[in-house]
This record gives C-alpha cells, sequence and structure tokens, in this order.
C-alpha cells in the first residue's frame, strides 16, 4: 500500500481529521477589519531581570575585548538572579538561570564562582564543555524545550563557539539570530557574551544583523591604568541608552562597585575649587573667577563650563554693572555688594 492510500485510509477511518483541517484557528487573522486596534488592546508593562538593564523575555549582547572582565560579569549577574540580590546596584528579579559556556574551563569558573561567594547554584545551571555532553549550539530543540519549560535566563559564553555561521555573513548571522530570537518567544531571557574587533570606536564584532536583532545591546571597555570598566548601553528598545563606570573589586568585595566616570569626578573637583573662590570673595565677575580658579589648577575652558553647569546648585548668579555676570555663594544675603 503506497503513502496515498494509507492517507485516503486514515481519512475514511478518522473523517473528523478533514473536519479539522478545514477548521478555521480563532488566532487567525483572516480579513483588514479582523486585524485588532492596537490601541485598545491591553498595554503590556515591561519586567525586568536586572532592573534597568536586561528586560525580561529579551535578547541582550554583551561585548567586549578579551579580559574585560565579560565572564566576570556575566556570573556576578547570575549571582544577583540566583539569589534575588543586586547587579551594579540594581536589584533582580528570582529567575532560574542556565549558564551555557564553550569558553571557559571548569576550573576557571569554579574559582570565579567562588571568589563571587557562590556556595550554591540551588537548581540552576552551568552546562560547559567539560561535560560529556557538552552544551548545545544555538538552535538545539532543547533549549527550546527548556525556555518553554520554566522560562529561564540562558547566558551564552560566547557567541561564537555556539554557531558554525559566518559572523560577517548577514544571511547568516540572521538564521542565529533568529534562533536566539525564538528562545525569547519561547519564555527565555537571553544574554549573549561577544567579542569586540581590534578596530577602535567599534562595539561588537561582525555583521550589522546582530545589533540589528537584538533588544539591548552593551559594550564594556576596560581602563587598566585607572583600574576601571565602563559599561555602555549602545542599543535598548526600552530605556534610553546610558553608561555605567565600576571598579573590580573581586578581592576583597567580590563584587564589582559603580563609581563616579571620571569626567564627572573631574567635573566635581572643579566645582568645589570655583566654590571655594567664590566664597573667598562673593560678587566676582565671570573673569575674576575664571583667573582665580586657574591658579587652583582649573583651565580657563573648564571653569567657563563648569560655572554655567553649576549655577543655581553650587552658586547663584546676578547682573551687575554693563550686565556682567556676578558670582555669589547660594547661602550669601542679597545684600552683598558686588565686585567691578
Amino acid at each position: 500500500m503506497n503513502n496515498q492510500e494509507n492517507w485516503a485510509q486514515l481519512f475514511v477511518s478518522e473523517p473528523d481529521l478533514l473536519a479539522r483541517l478545514d477548521a478555521p484557528t480563532k488566532d487567525v487573522i483572516r480579513t483588514w477589519d479582523e486585524v485588532p486596534d492596537i490601541l485598545t488592546m491591553p498595554a503590556v508593562s515591561i519586567e525586568w531581570i536586572v532592573d534597568g538593564i536586561i528586560p525580561k523575555g529579551s535578547v541582550t549582547l554583551l561585548a567586549g575585548d578579551p579580559g574585560s572582565y565579560k565572564t566576570w560579569l556575566a556570573l556576578a549577574m547570575l549571582r544577583g538572579i540566583v539569589t534575588g540580590g543586586k547587579f551594579l546596584g540594581r536589584g533582580c528579579t528570582p529567575s532560574n538561570v542556565m549558564y551555557l559556556d564553550r569558553e571557559n574551563p571548569q576550573s576557571v569558573v569554579r574559582d570565579r564562582l567562588a571568589m563571587l561567594g557562590m556556595e550554591s547554584l540551588g537548581n540552576n545551571k552551568i552546562w560547559g564543555g567539560w561535560l560529556p555532553d557538552p552544551a548545545p549550539g544555538i538552535g538545539d530543540a532543547r533549549l527550546v524545550e527548556m525556555a518553554r519549560e520554566r522560562h529561564p535566563v540562558l547566558i551564552f559564553d560566547s557567541l561564537i563557539r555556539f554557531h558554525r555561521a559566518d559572523e560577517n555573513s548577514a544571511t547568516e548571522m540572521s538564521e542565529v539570530m533568529q534562533d536566539l530570537r525564538a528562545l525569547a518567544n519561547a519564555g527565555a531571557t537571553v544574554i549573549v557574551l561577544h567579542h569586540k574587533p581590534k578596530a577602535e570606536g567599534a562595539h561588537y564584532r561582525g555583521s550589522s544583523d546582530i545589533a540589528g536583532a537584538v533588544d539591548t545591546a552593551y559594550s564594556v571597555a576596560r581602563d587598566r591604568q585607572a583600574g576601571i570598566l565602563t559599561l555602555d548601553c549602545f542599543k535598548s528598545r526600552f530605556v534610553e541608552e546610558f553608561s555605567i563606570t565600576m571598579r573590580p573589586d573581586l578581592g576583597d568585595e567580590g563584587d564589582f562597585v559603580v563609581v563616579d566616570a571620571p569626567k564627572v569626578t573631574t567635573a566635581r573637583e572643579h566645582a568645589d575649587k570655583l566654590d571655594q573662590v567664590i566664597r573667598n570673595r562673593p560678587g566676582q565677575t565671570q573673569e575674576t573667577v575664571v583667573a582665580e580658579a586657574k591658579k587652583a589648577s582649573v583651565p580657563i575652558g573648564k571653569a567657563r563650563a563648569v560655572l554655567q553647569e553649576f549655577a543655581g546648585t553650587r552658586w547663584r548668579v546676578e547682573k551687575g554693572p554693563k550686565n556682567a555676570n556676578l558670582y555669589f555663594p547660594l547661602d550669601a544675603p542679597q545684600t552683598v555688594k558686588f565686585e567691578v
């Protein structure tokens, strides 16, 4: 009996199959008028796995040079999510986590977890290349099933190890990114670690389709001389782009300590010096303040910019003769005479 006869016999013995094939699915849109009005549909609020950093059910890219602490950051994030604690000072929603590692040996991962104070993973998993059955690649049906079953956070370390596509080919990488999107659609929150190119100013390596396909994208840079890291959000569909400056303190704190960016710190130091100049002689003109600030090692251009930036918060400005700007401490009485 051939296949056609088999199907014919099946439909004779199970006539309801034909009825089911013809029955419309309630989710299928067949006409113009059946397309729902987006403005009257229930609004879906953004949920966060890491507040303001990792949206739930999204695909996130974290790119950096070798030695930029990408894996350290990912493991610290794992800790925050597993424990419901914090990551970079942001609250984390407790969730199941599966860390898929084809980059690091078992001994390195265990040592780093110990330095981060992770004594137990609970029912969370790290699936590494050291196992007889190594971590599955992107597109593996097992990951889709896990995504549907547990709605976990899936962290891939690193992207290039989990596919065979040419990362510079938009056509090939679009298929890889579609597989990552399928995991998110199935209920997972996907985070992929990736590398940066040697080219100055580039955020990540490979096809533009990589960044085009993700919901949020971060680039981490290490300043070895200053001993700090900068996490730059260069794409987000949920919030405005931002930067976080941090200091690795894995020996004492077992964490990444968020600090002011060097530019912010420098501006505040300049503001402190200008504030002292103004308090020493209230009512000085802008040129006098700038000249005095220069003696305190504040460059003229910086002094003028800081005077404008902190006006109203560190000092107040009043108009004097010939419409000159005169500077006073905020707490100085209005009767203080200006200097000309």
